[in-house]
């Protein structure tokens, strides 16, 4: 038995993986809605009309060897072998992280199917996987099988760039059994698997740093810090894409010490990466307080500020990620 999915996860696009030899009776089961529609795949023949339930033979492979079925409305896609019945992922709802739980005593597998350019990209907790990867004919997609061991265990596989399509396999005396894998998050993170990603907010007034750090840690905020490249590219890319124009300065997590004259963040992570405009920072006579520039065009330079000048905050929520351990 394999339960069915609501139309609303139906897919115009899918990956049929391999899960034998090219001589294997693997079917794939089509199942549509009361209207005939049609399959786009294949050479640039007359297309295949296919009505509310039909079979289609894989192996070889669709006609042309492709393995990638299109069709001109959204359908629901299964996967059959004796014994198996693998519902299939619509292109569309790939995921970036997946949660897979193998079976004690088992022989358990992940199957992975991965941008071809993106391979490398793919970590079990926090561990990058190597695999053999197999093209997939005619698409932009390799596939591969992961050895997840014979022991009762939570696996987290996810990928630090790319979304992809995972599927669980068990085999039992030479018999498959397996299930579409658990998404978890369609955000890829190069930190790991993103539940929740992180959150900007621009205060509504303008005031002293002292003020918008109380502005934002009120809200369950905190002065953005903008200790690595990849966060201040991620940060300049929510505020271009945000409803709120941002314009003109706003102030950062980055401040001087008054003790040392050294500058430091707010979550008292070292300043391995910095982003001064020319000819800045100043002196600590000149400012104490830093800000970015927020004009959507520019480069969010930063630049040394008295701590008492009115700009708003530039307020952040760090992203959360689901435990790898």
């Amino acid at each position: 038995m394999s339960a069915l999915y609501p139309v609303s996860a139906w897919g115009t696009e899918y990956l049929v993986p391999s899960l034998g030899d090219e001589t294997s009776n693997d079917t794939a089961f089509l199942l549509t809605t009361n209207q005939t529609v049609t399959l786009l795949s294949g050479p640039p023949t007359k297309p295949l009309q296919l009505q509310s339930s039909q079979e289609l033979p894989f192996y070889p492979s669709l006609p042309g060897g492709s393995v990638q079925v299109k069709t001109s409305s959204p359908v629901f896609l299964t996967l059959y072998r004796p014994g198996l019945l693998l519902n299939l992922i619509p292109t569309a709802s790939f995921s970036s992280c997946y949660l897979i739980y193998a079976l004690n005593s088992q022989k358990n597998q992940a199957l992975l199917i991965v941008p071809t350019a993106q391979t490398n990209g793919v970590y079990q907790e926090s561990t990058a996987m190597t695999l053999t990867w197999t093209p997939m004919t005619g698409t932009g997609y390799s596939w591969g099988l992961a050895d997840l061991g014979t022991e009762e265990k939570r696996h987290i596989i996810w990928h630090n760039t790319s979304i992809m399509a995972a599927y669980y396999l068990g085999e039992t005396n030479n018999k498959f059994f397996g299930n579409p894998a658990t998404s978890l998050s369609t955000d890829p993170d190069s930190n790991g698997c993103l539940v929740k990603p992180g959150l900007v907010k621009l205060g509504d007034k303008q005031q002293g740093w002292i003020e918008s750090l109380n502005y934002c840690q009120n809200l369950g905020y905190n002065l953005v810090s903008l200790n690595t490249q990849e966060v201040l590219l991620s940060i300049a890319k929510i505020l271009r894409e945000s409803e709120v124009q941002a314009h003109g300065q706003g102030w950062i997590g980055l401040r001087r010490s008054s003790l040392t004259g050294q500058w430091y963040w707010l979550t008292k992570q070292n300043v391995l990466f910095t982003h001064w405009d020319v000819d800045e920072p100043g002196t600590p006579m000149e400012g104490q307080c830093a800000m970015m520039m927020l004009d959507p065009h520019g480069n969010y330079t930063w630049s040394d500020q008295s701590c008492c000048e009115a700009l708003p905050a530039v307020c952040y929520k760090t992203p959360i990620y689901l435990s790898l351990q």
